[in-house]
């Protein structure tokens, strides 16, 4: 089998990790397939991924379309005001074409991120992966613009038209056939963890410069700004939690977290406040300097109105680590149908976030129940067993 794989956006985070362990997973348990992963290969060695990928036999080739020049971005903006469909046309026209004609010698094609981009005209079968359907909500606050929410709207359709969709959980099914009614035959694969260095010794030393959270308990929150990851109640709670004194800390990794230091307040965050700081952003972190905070973290939060999954969940129970969680839907699945526990929480209120807090952190006997029963839960979930539902999905699209 002769696979090509489509990321034009390498997303940050959950998206690019996705990807990666889904790739090295896949060509572990089957080395005989032939798989040429297409993406911005600049931004994956920046993301020091580009060389764990060759190593393990995956050629990577460079998207030449995906780089926008300076004329590109004057005619773009220019045409914002037009509307998106046209935009989209002028801009992805080269890439899309691109794509094509890559396509012409593979068995298969698979786009793990077909989100703002039309739909792709290839020569084989195409698969790919809808991670969620956030834009089809709004939260009190839009996730993207306008411009953006409509061409999501407006090619999300036209890629199910032609595509095999695959999603992380039976929640996203539900939402999938929801929103797109007329698609009846949707492929589920749930994840393990997105974690690439889990198995992997921490030398302490390489990570002096967090030194800062060694003296009080600290809480990971893996997010970015954006409405839906509800960070405001976050910082709300945590002005509960520490109005008389700093009883634990909460670090915040992803795109523009940086911005998120200082103490919180019911009403928001002090940025200028003189004493202790409760809440610190780190901004988009290494996967590596992740794994080390992870590994050093009292517990995980992630207090999100809407996810395909809990993806710094999956990252901690594997690690013995506590995991704190919204009680939506895709996160209850995690229980429900896989066996993890966690502390959940309505996430529309802080006061019930505090209670779920201070369960994690005083009742001892609770945590190591499920810290116990969550490690458990982690050896039923692998990547292998992912990479294996994927492979059984790509074999029979090509029998189909």
């Amino acid at each position: 089998m002769r696979l090509a794989i489509y990321d034009q956006q390498l997303n940050l985070g959950g998206g690019v990790r996705f990807i990666t362990r889904l790739i090295l997973a896949i060509k572990k348990i089957n080395p005989k397939i032939e798989i040429v992963f297409f993406c911005n290969k600049s931004k994956l060695k920046e993301l020091l991924i580009l060389e764990l990928l060759e190593k393990n036999g995956i050629k990577v080739v460079q998207l030449q379309n995906i780089k926008k020049s300076n004329l590109d971005r004057l005619i773009e903006i220019s045409f914002r005001k037009i509307g998106f469909k046209l935009t989209d046309t002028y801009y992805y026209k080269k890439l899309l074409t691109e794509i094509k004609n890559k396509s012409k010698d593979f068995d298969l094609a698979y786009f793990p991120w077909p989100f703002l981009i039309p739909n792709v005209e290839v020569h084989c079968p195409k698969l790919a992966t809808f991670h969620d359907f956030n834009f089809k909500y709004f939260f009190g606050m839009p996730i993207f613009n306008k411009i953006q929410t409509e061409s999501l709207n407006f090619n999300i359709k036209r890629w199910l038209s032609d595509s095999i969709p695959i999603v992380s959980s039976n929640f996203m099914k539900s939402e999938l056939q929801k929103f797109y009614p007329e698609i009846t035959k949707v492929e589920v694969v749930h994840l393990a963890s997105l974690n690439l260095f889990q198995d992997i010794p921490i030398c302490v030393s390489n990570f002096a410069k967090y030194d800062f959270l060694n003296d009080k308990p600290f809480i990971i929150c893996s997010a970015h700004i954006c409405f839906h990851k509800n960070i405001g109640n976050i910082i709300a709670a945590a002005s509960i939690l520490n109005k008389e004194f700093v009883r634990v800390r909460f670090v915040f990794t992803g795109g523009s977290t940086e911005i998120l230091s200082g103490r919180s307040a019911y009403l928001g965050l002090d940025t200028e406040y003189n004493g202790e700081f409760d809440i610190f952003g780190l901004g988009y972190i290494p996967d590596i300097d992740m794994d080390f905070l992870l590994k050093k973290a009292f517990a995980v939060l992630n207090a999100s109105f809407y996810e395909a999954g809990n993806g710094i969940g999956f990252d901690a129970w594997p690690l013995g680590i506590p995991v704190i969680q919204s009680n939506i839907p895709s996160f209850q699945e995690h229980l429900d149908l896989q066996g993890f526990k966690a502390f959940t929480f309505d996430p529309r209120n802080p006061h019930d976030l505090v209670e779920s807090i201070l369960k994690c952190l005083e009742n001892e006997t609770l945590r190591n129940e499920y810290i116990n029963a969550s490690l458990i839960a982690s050896k039923n979930l692998s990547w292998d067993i992912t990479a294996e539902k994927y492979l059984s999905i790509f074999e029979k699209t090509l029998k189909n």
